[in-house]
Formats: C-alpha cells, sequence, structure tokens
C-alpha cells in the first residue's frame, strides 16, 4: 500500500470519525432533552409522564451504545494506518496526527460533544439530588402515617414517650 493510499484511507476514516462523532452528539443531546423533562416531572410529581420519558431515554441509551461500538471500530481501524495500540489510542492522539482541515473540524465536534456531555451529567447529577429529595420526603411520610421506632423511646423531660400510646405514635395503628 502506498503512502498515498494510507493517507486517503486514514483522511476517509477521519471523515467517517467526524459524521460518527456528530452522530453521538446527537444522541447526547437527545438525552439532555429527556433529562431535562424528567427533571419537570421529578419536580411536578409526575409519575406516569416520568415514566414514559424513561422508556424513551433507554430507547435513545441504546442507540448510544451501539454507536459507542461504530467508534470502538473506527478507532481500531485508525490506529492501525496509525500504527498505534487500540487500546490506548485517544481522540486527542488521533486530532494531533489529523491533516489541519479535518483537525480544527473534529477538534471543534469534540469540544461540542463534551459541552454537551457535561451539561447531561449536570442535569443527571440534579436529577438524582431532586430522586433522592423525594425519596426522603416520601420515607418521612411513611415514618409519620406508620410510626418510627427510631423516635420511640424518651423524650427532653425524661418521659417515655410510647408508654401511652398504643400503636407506636403513628397515624394508622398497625397493632391493632
Amino acid at each position: 500500500m502506498t503512502t498515498d493510499q494510507t493517507t486517503n484511507e486514514s483522511g476517509s476514516l477521519l471523515e467517517k470519525l467526524g459524521d460518527h462523532l456528530k452522530a453521538e452528539k446527537t444522541v447526547h443531546s437527545q438525552l439532555l432533552l429527556l433529562a431535562e423533562k424528567k427533571r419537570e416531572h421529578i419536580v411536578g410529581g409526575n409519575i406516569t409522564s416520568l415514566s414514559d420519558v424513561i422508556k424513551q431515554e433507554q430507547a435513545v441509551a441504546e442507540q448510544g451504545a451501539q454507536l459507542s461500538h461504530i467508534r470502538s471500530r473506527l478507532i481500531s481501524a485508525l490506529a492501525r494506518h496509525l500504527e498505534e495500540d487500540p487500546n490506548t489510542l485517544q481522540l486527542a492522539h488521533i486530532l494531533e496526527r489529523a491533516p489541519e482541515p479535518l483537525r480544527s473540524e473534529l477538534n471543534d465536534i469534540q469540544l461540542d460533544l463534551r459541552d454537551v456531555l457535561t451539561r447531561l451529567r449536570e442535569v443527571n447529577d440534579r436529577n438524582m439530588i431532586l430522586i433522592r429529595q423525594s425519596l426522603s420526603f416520601v420515607r418521612e411520610i411513611l415514618d409519620v402515617i406508620g410510626g418510627n421506632a427510631a423516635r420511640d423511646g424518651y423524650g427532653h423531660n425524661g418521659e417515655d414517650q410510647t408508654a401511652n400510646k398504643a400503636g407506636g405514635g403513628g397515624l394508622v395503628n398497625f397493632q391493632a
């Protein structure tokens, strides 16, 4: 294989990688929009709509998993052309070796993808906090309704808090 053929084939692979990174950015942008919808439904307490968004999110995540496999194959092919180890080759190193018109384009795509991934991580982290707060609230409500053994014992003035409570202090008497 001549140097020109190798260069042309590497250029073609780099163009495919650029198209592929754009597709990954599109998928992650869709996940970002769905994560923002999830936040609205979590805050609004709309479990049915939240469940629907989660199903949509799973379908888009499957597309992302498929793209991840394709990217691995592209990087392996590029690694062979660059005579690098595909297990350690990183996108930054590929960009360093790319010819200039493609290098700038690929770098821009990489930065856009990184930005989307950062925002997605932030929204998902906030959603997780909201879910944890919601679960904590539900636990507190259940403790009030059903009584909480952790609150049983002696009060501030030394009196037995459960001695005169048939159901252990909850709104619902589960012992009856």
